[in-house]
């Protein structure tokens, strides 16, 4: 790279260097953007199908959703929360597993629970916490299972868990087909799978309860309380992408994926219900006015990270400072500068789905809404804040990549973006049928 040497480090290029440049930074902004589109188009799309099959409640039960009784429509309700992230986390664990060569063919099973409680506990939303404890569980013996999986059955575990015991006497011998573990095998396996994707979990449920508290607030009809929702929301995305930054630098996470996950989650909770409350029961204006100050804050916290970043480099030169912890230092800021943007893009697809679907609807109740959104009007408001948010890009991107930073760690990881965004539209459109459905 550029702007890594062995005895100094440039974040800035040279005079002569930048008019011959410039074009191609463009190109690689352009190119960014797209995929991006592209990829956040696919979450999206199933943010919106989600959002409708949450609209018509308990299908099983033959009556329309407004005929269904409330109890009736939890179930439903609970039942695609479970019917969509079970198949997500199926799909994933499978998917990983399905290029590898088998030894014999794996058996499939799949699980499904769901869970009611009294209404008067309906305000609280116990049942969402109690349900999001319960898919961790779930996802947990999952991906136990795939690991367990492809280090027993497949040849590429085999051939990996030889590689790890070389030297050790009983190299070579290797367990045949489906080994059975014990129960206390099995256990320990599952703990530290809950211990690995614990930060996961913890990115998800902090968010919920901020998403949660946000939600019991009501409506917003004064500009002080919008400008403080604003600010609250984005100092707390930044609380959170700030521990989680500290956290995979401590663990010396250099997986971009993992990165991702941890920014992703909380960004697109918060940025989700809070453009709900901004966009929702306001006029156009006030709207208008919410997705600016937003765009506004995003840019100035880009300016402010790349700033400190350039900052910490500088700082650092002068000390035993080695290319592998800049290229970590860089490589983290990139992935978490990308995944905020396809978070923020995501939130704005979510949102308008939820505000189409939800709006009106008889068995949800989203603060100050009164009226069903129009598709012409969602279309609109859908389109102006994707332009807005365009805008800031476009600019930020041309700003760190005239700085040194690169993208390429997320160009590489296109496909899991994609897939990975879809993920979370399941998810957040799950929680927001859960946070907003009526008691």
């Amino acid at each position: 790279m550029p702007w890594i040497g062995s005895a100094r480090i440039s974040v800035v290029l040279e005079p002569d260097a930048v008019p011959v440049r410039r074009w191609r930074y463009v190109l690689d902004t352009l190119d960014l953007l797209v995929v991006l589109l592209l990829n956040v188009s696919v979450g999206t799309a199933v943010a919106w199908l989600v959002a409708f099959c949450f609209s018509e409640g308990l299908v099983l039960s033959g009556q329309t959703a407004e005929n269904q009784s409330n109890a009736t429509f939890l179930t439903g309700t609970l039942l695609w929360v479970q019917v969509f992230f079970c198949s997500m986390v199926l799909v994933t664990r499978a998917t990983s597993l399905m290029r590898l060569e088998f030894n014999c063919r794996p058996g499939r099973s799949a699980a499904r629970s769901s869970s009611s409680l009294p209404p008067l506990w309906r305000r609280a939303r116990l049942e969402m916490y109690l349900i999001t404890v319960i898919d961790y569980l779930f996802f947990a013996a999952v991906d136990s299972s795939a690991r367990r999986i492809y280090r027993h059955e497949t040849r590429q575990g085999q051939q990996t868990a030889s590689i790890k015991s070389a030297g050790s006497p009983r190299l070579g011998q290797t367990q045949p087909v489906r080994a059975a573990l014990p129960f206390r095998t099995c256990v320990s396996s599952v703990r530290r799978v809950l211990l690995h994707s614990a930060s996961a979990f913890v990115a998800t449920i902090v968010p919920l309860v901020a998403v949660h508290s946000i939600q019991l607030a009501g409506p917003i009809h004064q500009g002080n309380t919008l400008l403080w929702l604003t600010l609250g929301s984005t100092a707390f995305k930044i609380l959170v992408q700030e521990v989680a930054r500290r956290h995979v630098l401590r663990r010396r996470i250099v997986n971009p994926r993992n990165m991702a996950l941890v920014v992703c989650i909380p960004t697109v909770l918060i940025d989700t219900q809070v453009r709900v409350l901004l966009i929702g029961p306001q006029d156009t204006r006030t709207g208008l006015y919410g997705s600016l100050l937003l765009a506004v804050l995003e840019l100035c916290v880009r300016v402010a990270k790349l700033a400190l970043v350039q900052r910490k480099l500088r700082q650092r030169t002068a000390d035993a400072m080695t290319a592998t912890w800049t290229q970590q230092v860089l490589r983290h800021h990139a992935v978490e500068v990308a995944a905020d943007m396809y978070a923020e893009y995501l939130a704005i697809g979510c949102s308008s789905a939820i505000l189409f679907f939800f709006s009106s609807h008889a068995k949800f109740r989203l603060p100050g809404a009164t009226a069903s959104a129009s598709i012409v009007s969602t279309l609109k408001t859908w389109g102006g804040q994707v332009a807005i948010e365009l805008l800031v890009d476009v600019v930020s991107c041309l700003a760190e990549h005239l700085s040194g930073l690169s993208f390429a760690p997320i160009q590489q990881e296109r496909r899991f973006f994609m897939f990975l965004f879809a993920a979370i539209a399941v998810v957040n459109v799950c929680f927001s049928a859960m946070l907003h459905t009526n008691g």
